[in-house]
Protein backbone atom coordinates (compact mmCIF):
# COMPACT_ATOMS: atom_id res chain seq x y z
CA UNK A 1 0.00 0.00 0.00
CA UNK A 2 2.97 2.25 0.23
CA UNK A 3 2.80 5.49 2.33
CA UNK A 4 -1.12 6.30 1.74
CA UNK A 5 -3.92 5.31 4.40
CA UNK A 6 -6.75 4.62 2.64
CA UNK A 7 -9.18 4.60 5.69
CA UNK A 8 -11.88 6.58 6.58
CA UNK A 9 -15.36 6.29 7.23
CA UNK A 10 -17.97 9.34 6.82
CA UNK A 11 -21.23 8.32 7.74
CA UNK A 12 -23.10 5.12 9.69
CA UNK A 13 -23.21 2.83 6.70
CA UNK A 14 -26.67 0.74 6.17
CA UNK A 15 -25.07 -2.02 3.89
CA UNK A 16 -28.36 -2.60 1.85
CA UNK A 17 -28.64 0.63 0.35
CA UNK A 18 -24.97 0.58 -0.77
CA UNK A 19 -22.29 -1.21 -2.54
CA UNK A 20 -18.79 -2.67 -1.33
CA UNK A 21 -16.25 -2.61 -3.89
CA UNK A 22 -13.33 -4.82 -3.30
CA UNK A 23 -9.73 -4.85 -4.18
CA UNK A 24 -7.54 -8.05 -3.85
CA UNK A 25 -3.76 -7.67 -5.41
CA UNK A 26 -0.77 -9.58 -4.34
CA UNK A 27 -1.49 -9.31 -0.73
CA UNK A 28 -3.88 -6.52 0.07
CA UNK A 29 -7.48 -6.74 0.58
CA UNK A 30 -8.84 -2.86 0.09
CA UNK A 31 -12.72 -2.06 0.01
CA UNK A 32 -14.67 1.18 -0.95
CA UNK A 33 -18.29 1.37 0.35
CA UNK A 34 -20.42 3.10 -2.14
CA UNK A 35 -23.88 4.68 -2.33
CA UNK A 36 -25.85 4.26 -5.46
CA UNK A 37 -25.01 7.55 -6.93
CA UNK A 38 -21.13 6.15 -6.52
CA UNK A 39 -20.08 8.34 -3.74
CA UNK A 40 -17.41 7.01 -2.12
CA UNK A 41 -18.30 7.35 1.61
CA UNK A 42 -15.70 4.59 3.31
CA UNK A 43 -12.66 2.72 2.39
CA UNK A 44 -10.04 0.81 4.14
CA UNK A 45 -7.13 -1.83 3.81
CA UNK A 46 -5.86 -4.85 5.08
CA UNK A 47 -2.85 -7.39 4.72
CA UNK A 48 -3.33 -10.69 3.87
CA UNK A 49 -0.81 -13.22 5.37
CA UNK A 50 -1.98 -16.62 3.52
CA UNK A 51 0.74 -18.21 5.83
CA UNK A 52 -1.54 -17.17 8.87
CA UNK A 53 -4.04 -19.20 10.84
CA UNK A 54 -6.57 -16.88 10.42
CA UNK A 55 -5.09 -14.44 6.94
CA UNK A 56 -8.48 -12.61 6.94
CA UNK A 57 -8.83 -12.08 11.14
CA UNK A 58 -7.89 -8.33 10.65
CA UNK A 59 -10.84 -7.88 7.95
CA UNK A 60 -13.34 -10.10 9.61
CA UNK A 61 -13.15 -7.57 12.74
CA UNK A 62 -13.89 -4.35 9.78
CA UNK A 63 -17.59 -3.74 10.47
CA UNK A 64 -17.80 -1.76 6.78
CA UNK A 65 -16.42 -5.60 5.51
CA UNK A 66 -20.21 -7.86 5.37
CA UNK A 67 -22.48 -9.87 3.45
CA UNK A 68 -25.28 -7.59 3.77
CA UNK A 69 -24.57 -5.49 1.22
CA UNK A 70 -27.02 -4.32 -1.87
CA UNK A 71 -24.12 -5.63 -4.65
CA UNK A 72 -20.57 -6.85 -3.61
CA UNK A 73 -17.95 -6.47 -6.20
CA UNK A 74 -14.57 -8.09 -6.16
CA UNK A 75 -11.79 -6.97 -8.44
CA UNK A 76 -9.06 -9.75 -8.66
CA UNK A 77 -5.25 -8.07 -10.21
CA UNK A 78 -3.40 -11.01 -11.06
CA UNK A 79 -0.31 -11.76 -12.12
CA UNK A 80 -0.80 -14.22 -14.74
CA UNK A 81 -3.97 -13.62 -16.77
CA UNK A 82 -4.90 -13.87 -20.59
CA UNK A 83 -6.95 -12.33 -22.69
CA UNK A 84 -8.95 -14.42 -25.37
CA UNK A 85 -10.96 -13.58 -28.97
CA UNK A 86 -14.35 -15.84 -29.11
CA UNK A 87 -12.96 -18.43 -30.75
CA UNK A 88 -10.19 -19.35 -28.34
CA UNK A 89 -12.31 -18.65 -25.63
CA UNK A 90 -15.07 -21.21 -27.30
CA UNK A 91 -12.36 -23.65 -26.64
CA UNK A 92 -12.33 -23.51 -23.44
CA UNK A 93 -8.56 -25.53 -21.91
CA UNK A 94 -8.01 -22.30 -20.07
CA UNK A 95 -5.51 -24.32 -17.65
CA UNK A 96 -2.96 -24.65 -20.61
CA UNK A 97 -2.55 -21.18 -20.88
CA UNK A 98 -0.68 -20.63 -17.48
CA UNK A 99 1.95 -22.51 -16.12
CA UNK A 100 2.45 -24.56 -12.93
CA UNK A 101 1.76 -21.20 -10.82
CA UNK A 102 -1.95 -22.16 -11.78
CA UNK A 103 -2.05 -25.09 -9.80
CA UNK A 104 -4.40 -24.97 -6.46
CA UNK A 105 -5.94 -22.39 -8.13
CA UNK A 106 -9.88 -21.81 -9.88
CA UNK A 107 -9.94 -20.45 -13.44
CA UNK A 108 -12.58 -17.05 -13.46
CA UNK A 109 -13.32 -15.70 -16.24
CA UNK A 110 -14.99 -12.54 -17.50
CA UNK A 111 -15.67 -10.61 -20.51
CA UNK A 112 -14.61 -6.82 -21.70
CA UNK A 113 -17.58 -4.74 -21.37
CA UNK A 114 -18.77 -4.20 -25.47
CA UNK A 115 -16.29 -6.51 -26.73
CA UNK A 116 -15.89 -10.26 -27.82
CA UNK A 117 -12.54 -10.20 -25.61
CA UNK A 118 -12.96 -12.28 -22.79
CA UNK A 119 -10.08 -12.28 -19.72
CA UNK A 120 -9.09 -15.49 -17.73
CA UNK A 121 -7.53 -15.33 -14.54
CA UNK A 122 -6.25 -17.83 -12.10
CA UNK A 123 -7.69 -17.09 -8.42
CA UNK A 124 -5.74 -19.28 -5.58
CA UNK A 125 -8.70 -21.29 -4.86
CA UNK A 126 -8.49 -21.36 -0.84
CA UNK A 127 -7.65 -17.38 -1.24
CA UNK A 128 -11.70 -17.17 -3.36
CA UNK A 129 -13.08 -19.34 -0.65
CA UNK A 130 -12.14 -17.32 1.78
CA UNK A 131 -13.69 -14.25 -0.04
CA UNK A 132 -16.54 -16.01 -0.73
CA UNK A 133 -17.51 -16.49 2.88
CA UNK A 134 -16.63 -12.78 4.18
CA UNK A 135 -18.27 -10.53 1.46
CA UNK A 136 -20.76 -13.21 -0.92
CA UNK A 137 -19.86 -11.04 -4.12
CA UNK A 138 -22.56 -10.31 -6.49
CA UNK A 139 -19.80 -10.86 -8.99
CA UNK A 140 -16.32 -11.47 -9.14
CA UNK A 141 -13.93 -10.06 -12.52
CA UNK A 142 -10.51 -8.99 -13.41
CA UNK A 143 -9.07 -5.34 -13.22
CA UNK A 144 -8.50 -5.04 -17.11
CA UNK A 145 -12.22 -5.02 -16.96
CA UNK A 146 -12.42 -2.78 -14.83
CA UNK A 147 -10.31 -0.12 -16.41
CA UNK A 148 -12.09 -0.70 -18.75
CA UNK A 149 -15.84 -0.06 -17.89
CA UNK A 150 -14.14 3.23 -16.49
CA UNK A 151 -12.81 4.11 -20.53
CA UNK A 152 -16.77 2.67 -21.77
CA UNK A 153 -18.33 3.97 -23.62
CA UNK A 154 -15.42 6.53 -24.92
CA UNK A 155 -14.13 5.79 -28.20
CA UNK A 156 -11.65 8.55 -27.86
CA UNK A 157 -8.03 7.76 -27.27
CA UNK A 158 -7.38 6.89 -24.43
CA UNK A 159 -4.63 6.02 -22.60
CA UNK A 160 -4.60 4.86 -18.53
CA UNK A 161 -2.31 3.81 -15.81
CA UNK A 162 -3.29 2.32 -13.10
CA UNK A 163 -0.66 1.84 -9.97
CA UNK A 164 -1.19 -0.95 -7.67
CA UNK A 165 0.88 -2.28 -4.34
CA UNK A 166 3.46 -3.03 -6.49
CA UNK A 167 2.15 -3.22 -9.89
CA UNK A 168 2.09 -1.21 -12.78
CA UNK A 169 -1.07 -1.75 -14.72
CA UNK A 170 -1.41 -0.14 -18.38
CA UNK A 171 -4.65 -0.05 -20.73
CA UNK A 172 -4.68 1.61 -24.36
CA UNK A 173 -8.07 1.89 -26.26
CA UNK A 174 -8.17 3.79 -29.34
CA UNK A 175 -11.63 4.44 -31.40
CA UNK A 176 -13.41 1.84 -29.27
CA UNK A 177 -11.17 -1.41 -29.69
CA UNK A 178 -8.51 -2.42 -27.49
CA UNK A 179 -4.96 -1.36 -28.16
CA UNK A 180 -3.09 -2.85 -25.19
CA UNK A 181 -3.63 -3.87 -21.80
CA UNK A 182 -0.86 -5.50 -19.64
CA UNK A 183 0.22 -5.72 -15.85
CA UNK A 184 4.07 -5.65 -14.97
CA UNK A 185 5.56 -5.97 -11.60
CA UNK A 186 7.97 -3.99 -10.32
CA UNK A 187 10.15 -2.85 -7.72
CA UNK A 188 11.92 0.62 -8.26
CA UNK A 189 10.82 4.10 -9.81
CA UNK A 190 13.66 2.87 -12.78
CA UNK A 191 11.03 -0.47 -13.43
CA UNK A 192 8.31 1.42 -13.42
CA UNK A 193 9.75 3.59 -16.43
CA UNK A 194 11.28 0.92 -18.18
CA UNK A 195 7.43 -0.64 -17.99
CA UNK A 196 5.48 2.33 -18.86
CA UNK A 197 8.06 2.96 -21.67
CA UNK A 198 7.81 -0.71 -23.06
CA UNK A 199 3.73 -0.56 -22.57
CA UNK A 200 3.48 3.13 -24.15
CA UNK A 201 5.78 2.68 -27.03
CA UNK A 202 3.90 -0.52 -27.99
CA UNK A 203 0.79 1.49 -28.00
CA UNK A 204 2.30 3.80 -30.13
CA UNK A 205 1.81 7.07 -27.70
CA UNK A 206 3.20 10.02 -28.70
CA UNK A 207 5.11 11.26 -25.82
CA UNK A 208 4.71 15.20 -26.34
CA UNK A 209 0.51 14.83 -27.83
CA UNK A 210 -0.78 11.90 -26.02
CA UNK A 211 -2.39 12.32 -22.42
CA UNK A 212 -1.68 9.42 -19.81
CA UNK A 213 -4.13 9.09 -16.99
CA UNK A 214 -2.91 7.61 -14.08
CA UNK A 215 -4.27 6.69 -10.98
CA UNK A 216 -3.88 5.07 -8.10
CA UNK A 217 -1.57 4.74 -4.91
CA UNK A 218 0.56 7.60 -5.57
CA UNK A 219 1.09 11.36 -5.87
CA UNK A 220 2.82 14.44 -7.16
CA UNK A 221 5.19 14.06 -4.58
CA UNK A 222 6.23 10.36 -4.90
CA UNK A 223 8.68 9.10 -6.24
CA UNK A 224 7.73 7.14 -8.82
CA UNK A 225 5.26 10.65 -10.23
CA UNK A 226 8.68 12.93 -9.86
CA UNK A 227 10.68 9.98 -11.72
CA UNK A 228 8.24 9.52 -14.86
CA UNK A 229 6.71 13.25 -15.25
CA UNK A 230 9.71 14.36 -17.37
CA UNK A 231 9.36 11.75 -20.18
CA UNK A 232 5.76 12.22 -21.01
CA UNK A 233 4.46 16.18 -21.15
CA UNK A 234 0.48 15.14 -20.39
CA UNK A 235 0.21 13.26 -17.50
CA UNK A 236 -3.14 13.89 -15.91
CA UNK A 237 -4.91 12.30 -12.85
CA UNK A 238 -8.17 9.51 -14.03
CA UNK A 239 -11.37 11.57 -14.40
CA UNK A 240 -13.99 10.86 -11.64
CA UNK A 241 -16.52 13.54 -11.66
CA UNK A 242 -18.83 11.47 -11.43
CA UNK A 243 -17.83 10.31 -7.98
CA UNK A 244 -17.77 12.70 -4.50
CA UNK A 245 -15.31 11.68 -2.27
CA UNK A 246 -16.94 12.09 1.16
CA UNK A 247 -13.44 11.77 3.39
CA UNK A 248 -12.00 14.66 5.13
CA UNK A 249 -8.98 13.95 5.04
CA UNK A 250 -7.15 16.51 2.72
CA UNK A 251 -4.72 13.54 1.85
CA UNK A 252 -7.46 11.43 -0.06
CA UNK A 253 -7.42 12.27 -3.24
CA UNK A 254 -9.97 10.50 -5.68
CA UNK A 255 -7.39 8.98 -7.84
CA UNK A 256 -6.30 7.52 -4.58
CA UNK A 257 -9.18 4.65 -5.11
CA UNK A 258 -9.83 4.74 -8.77
CA UNK A 259 -9.80 0.93 -8.79
CA UNK A 260 -12.78 0.69 -6.50
CA UNK A 261 -14.52 3.14 -8.16
CA UNK A 262 -13.58 1.42 -11.88
CA UNK A 263 -14.94 -1.48 -10.16
CA UNK A 264 -18.18 -0.04 -8.51
CA UNK A 265 -19.15 1.03 -12.44
CA UNK A 266 -19.85 -2.70 -13.34
CA UNK A 267 -22.40 -2.91 -10.40
CA UNK A 268 -25.17 -1.02 -12.88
Amino acid sequence: MGQINLTFISKNIDPKDHILSVLIEADSFVYGVFDKQLNLVAAGDHTIDMHKQDPFADVKKDENVNVDYYKSLVVYSTEEFAHLGELDFGGGDFEAYFNDMAIGSEILNDRLTDSGIHVVFPVDRQLRANINEIVMPSSEMHISTAMRQYIYPSHAKKNVILVGADRLHYMSYNKGGLVLYNAYTYRTKEDFLYYLQLATDFASVDREVDVLEIGGWLGVDSDIYKYISPYYRHLEWVGLSAMNLESKDEDHLKHHYFALYANALCAS
